[in-house]
């Protein structure tokens, strides 16, 4: 049941984002048309009405569900432990993602640097690590000088 809700329904829920809202001019499109789906995928967008969802739901969120699907599953195989051998895999979409905007905020990688994107990356590769944190009793403790 935790594979549903924190790995497939955020990776579902993305891809269904893209499917409905984003332009047709991406090739995920031409990957449709290829494979048969051209006609169904276009009449359920046309269908839908692409209603006025935010832009920050449309451009922002897909890449946020996918960091933490990923992050999720890979806590998931490594059943919340940190290791030398788990700590690569459950770092590398939230690491992707934060150095792809960063490297778009410097002009590395080509796309712009968006702040609503970077923000909700951020979110997305925490929110699987509270019940890590949580499971593992792991506290952290912050010195505050007065």
């Amino acid at each position: 049941m935790k594979i549903l809700f924190t790995v497939l329904l955020p990776l579902f829920s993305g891809g269904m984002i893209y499917i409905f809202f984003r332009t047709n001019r991406l090739l995920m499109f031409r990957w449709f048309e290829n494979i048969g789906l051209g006609k169904i995928i276009n009449t359920v967008r046309e269908s839908s009405g692409h209603g006025n969802l935010p832009g920050w739901i449309i451009y922002s969120l897909p890449d946020a569900l996918w960091i933490f699907s990923f992050t999720s599953f890979m806590l998931i195989i490594w059943q919340h432990k940190f290791s030398a051998e788990s700590i690569p895999w459950l770092f590398v979409a939230p690491a992707i993602g934060v150095f792809s905007e960063i490297g778009q905020a410097f002009h590395f990688l080509r796309g712009a640097f968006d702040m609503t994107d970077f923000i909700l990356i951020l979110i997305a590769s925490i929110l699987p690590f509270k019940n890590t944190v949580n499971k593992n009793n792991l506290k952290f403790k912050f010195n505050v000088i007065n």
